[in-house]
């Protein structure tokens, strides 16, 4: 085995480099794992939910930023063009900071009224223009690795971020700091690691100084003028939507029912960033290749069938034992969260599928029909949680917003297959046939739970196997794909 292992890695490109960013994808969230029953105890339900506001804020910020510029850096022609695009979304970087902290000094008390509805937001508005250089500056650095297909040190640099940045919020933690301590530690991991991406990024300004001009940036820019024309919005339009429960959540329920949100969706997404998330990266740098080759289409179609139903037996898991499994974990004030799971198992599961396809629209330059379909979903998500907020309460509310995004996701999903001709009926029995198993194997132990008046010992013995035998049905397909 060992054997067949080594000779798969040396042919698979592919899959070395999927290796390389799920292992440091696995080491950062176990890192983030670890810690989150301490950080849980620590800091209070409302200290997250105003973490979450600010995390909202550097997403929309960091794109308006740089315009997405550094978006275009693996498909960039040549070094020259490249560190002309480099330079670009440093300059917009800088610029945009400057607006930013020019806005925290006139306007911070209508900004943190506007944004969080609680006086402590103002306190802390001076970390939006720092978090956000530092944020802003990882991406530019970490889309130049993925053009160098660097993602070995890409990988070091995001697990040293995270051991960094929750050693920071665990030690302010134990000095009662109070939510400036997620905050920072947010900040910290966004410094951290900088240095070595800025190497790789430096070695390339040397060698190309020569060939740097006013107008080639101009004409860098009109080239790839569709990522801040479309592409820029899309992706704030997308961030916008992802966030908006955030902000709702903070206007009609408070703080704490956000914190109670985040942390339900930083557990759900663990399949989505530890694989799905994992491959994207490394299938937007082969894709423009594979379409050269005519290859994308079957290309595609194997990442979605290898993908497709691997994260169902855990978002039923979650579904099934969230109260339980989060008031073990977390503490009592988290068990909110847990009826938050199975009202959220719809949108993360077609979320899953589609994260490593969303990047095609850049590859066929179809930007314009992508800006389209991100501002309907956010339109979808304004009427679902609006609906939410006016007839039902937080769990309502959060319903709403997951089925809304989860129908909307299942036509996005056709959308994105139809640009390359691949099937989509295959990947979604498959994942019916999943959600079928599950529900009979996980079901049958959450009612052993019930019968047994909460014996978790009787109950363990019959999941164990049954989340083992999950185990072996997701990652089994996915062969095919790492073969690649």
């Amino acid at each position: 085995m060992k054997d067949r292992f080594a000779s798969l890695l040396q042919r698979s490109p592919f899959l070395r480099h999927v290796l390389a960013v799920s292992g440091s994808t696995f080491a950062v969230q176990a890192i983030s794992l670890a810690v989150a029953p301490i950080t849980s105890r620590l800091y209070a339900p409302a200290d997250h939910g105003l973490l979450a506001l600010f995390n909202a804020c550097f997403s929309l910020l960091s794109i308006l930023a740089t315009l997405r510029y550094e978006t275009a850096l693996p498909l960039a022609r040549d070094d020259t063009e490249a560190t002309h695009l480099l330079l670009l979304s440093g300059g917009l970087m800088v610029l945009m900071t400057a607006l930013v902290s020019v806005a925290c000094a006139t306007m911070g008390t209508s900004l943190a009224a506007g944004i969080a509805h609680d006086s402590r937001f103002l306190t802390y508005l001076w970390f939006l223009p720092l978090g956000l250089l530092l944020l802003t500056s990882f991406n530019i650095l970490a889309a130049w690795a993925v053009r160098a297909q660097a993602f070995g040190a890409l990988s070091k640099v995001r697990i040293l971020q995270s051991l960094g940045g929750s050693s920071a919020s665990i030690g302010l933690g134990l000095t009662h700091a109070g939510v400036v301590g997620l905050i920072a530690g947010t900040v910290v991991a966004s410094l951290l690691g900088l240095r070595s991406l800025a190497v790789l990024a430096w070695r390339a300004l040397r060698h190309e100084a020569q060939h740097i001009s006013w107008a080639g940036l101009q004409a860098t820019a009109r080239r790839h003028y569709r990522f801040p024309l479309y592409n820029s919005w899309a992706q704030l339009i997308n961030a916008a939507s992802l966030q908006l429960p955030v902000f709702a959540l903070t206007a009609a329920f408070g703080a704490a029912a956000t914190g109670y949100f985040s942390l339900t969706q930083r557990l759900l997404l663990l399949p989505t960033l530890l694989i799905s998330g994992a491959i994207t990266p490394v299938f937007y740098s082969r894709a423009r290749q594979a379409q050269a080759d005519g290859s994308l289409a079957a290309f595609a179609e194997r990442v979605l069938q290898g993908i497709s139903g691997v994260n169902v037996f855990f978002v039923v898991f979650v579904a099934l034992f969230g109260e339980p499994l989060f008031t073990l974990v977390f503490g009592a004030q988290w068990t909110r969260s847990g009826t938050y799971a199975a009202a959220m198992a719809p949108w993360l599961l077609l979320n899953f599928m589609v994260t490593p396809l969303a990047t095609l629209p850049l590859v066929f330059h179809r930007q314009g029909t992508d800006l389209l379909f991100h501002a309907l979903l956010l339109t979808c998500r304004c009427g679902t949680l609006w609906l939410g907020m006016h007839y039902g309460d937080d769990l309502t509310t959060v319903a709403a917003f997951s089925l809304g995004s989860a129908v909307f996701m299942l036509v996005y999903l056709r959308w994105l297959l139809q640009l390359v001709g691949a099937r989509m009926a295959p990947a979604l029995w498959r994942v019916a046939r999943e959600l079928a198993v599950a529900s009979v194997l996980l079901g049958g132990c959450r009612a052993l739970l019930e019968w047994s008046d909460g014996n978790w010992w009787a109950t363990g013995s019959a999941l164990l196997p049954a989340l083992a035998y999950g185990a072996w049905r997701a990652l089994r397909p996915l062969q095919a794909v790492l073969k690649g």
